[in-house]
């Protein structure tokens, strides 16, 4: 049975789906400086959902605020709640007065990402 989304047979592999996300996974494991997680950056939509879970927790390991809170702001502004719940997590991580500000944010999605958080932190 030919799968319509693909254009391969049932069962089959996206063999360049799986080399690209193996790349990715590669670069995030090696990836060291600031312009290494620029061009993961520019790459995020293109990684799977656990890859862009990934990255979001590498990056945070950085001790650049300057660079990393930006994207991770920008995450829970512009993607859906799994990644707004990491990008915020890591935020509180990193420091909680970057998180305080969504608290009550005017988007009701952002808002419970917080709830959602301090919740589970308390």
């Amino acid at each position: 049975m030919m799968n319509t989304k693909t254009g391969n047979l049932s069962g089959a592999y996206d063999k360049t789906a799986i080399v690209r996300e193996e790349t990715y996974r590669a670069i995030v494991g090696f990836a060291t400086e600031k312009e290494d997680f620029e061009i993961l950056i520019s790459h995020f939509d293109n990684m799977n959902k656990n890859l862009q879970l990934k990255l979001i927790d590498e990056i945070t390991l950085r001790n650049e605020r300057d660079f990393v809170s930006p994207f991770l702001e920008e995450l829970i502004l512009k993607y859906p709640s799994d990644i707004k719940i990491r990008a915020m997590s890591n935020l509180i991580k990193m420091d909680i007065s970057f998180a305080l500000k969504y608290m009550n944010h005017e988007n009701e999605s952002i808002r419970n990402a917080y709830k959602h958080l301090t919740d589970f932190y308390l």
